[in-house]
């Protein structure tokens, strides 16, 4: 087996360049870094199956909805995802904060409305936030959250039926996936 040593590799005006053929393992030697593919790095997931309540007016973690990752590199950027499910029995504003570390980094406000029963109904949240940590380090992400003088659930199940009808806990997670460039 030989090494070939160059610096660019282009393919014929008009073609595509391949490496390797079917079957093949093209590989990268240990400390090799690509440019430009925009590849998962790693995936870490934590999964929240209790009910969590809330009923202050300043922010606070929402216990469960926290993981953490070791980015590989300084120009790794964070992918976070969290679903969740949010209840009330009244209309008012929740608020949810997105923290790294103890940074605040993005915030987000879910209107919740009422059955007009006075009963609990159960709405989808889904927050999506690309991050640039910097950092090499072990990098904390959590979820924070707030109401205004009511309370509210976070994997509560329905009193009406509506998005869990069978009356079992909801789960959440929050999930991190390191984009490497």
């Amino acid at each position: 087996m030989g090494t070939i040593f160059v610096d660019n590799l282009e393919p014929q005006s008009g073609t595509s360049l391949t490496l390797g053929a079917s079957g093949d393992t093209v590989s990268l030697t240990s400390g090799a870094k690509t440019s430009g593919f925009g590849k998962i790095g790693q995936v870490v997931q934590t999964v929240k199956s209790d009910t969590f309540n809330m009923n202050s007016s300043t922010y606070a973690d929402v216990t469960g909805m926290t993981a953490s990752i070791t980015p590989t590199t300084t120009s790794s950027k964070i992918l976070v995802l969290v679903d969740t499910q949010v209840s009330s029995a009244v209309t008012y504003n929740v608020h949810l904060r997105l923290v790294r570390g103890s940074t605040e980094i993005h915030t987000k406000v879910q209107r919740i409305a009422q059955d007009g029963q006075g009963q609990y109904r159960e709405y989808p949240l889904t927050y999506i936030y690309l991050d640039s940590p910097s950092s090499t380090s072990s990098t904390t992400f959590k979820l924070q959250m707030k109401v205004n003088g009511q309370p509210a659930y976070m994997n509560r199940p329905s009193d009406t039926g509506g998005y869990d009808p069978s009356g079992v806990e909801s789960n959440s997670t929050i999930t991190l996936m390191e984009i490497l460039d």
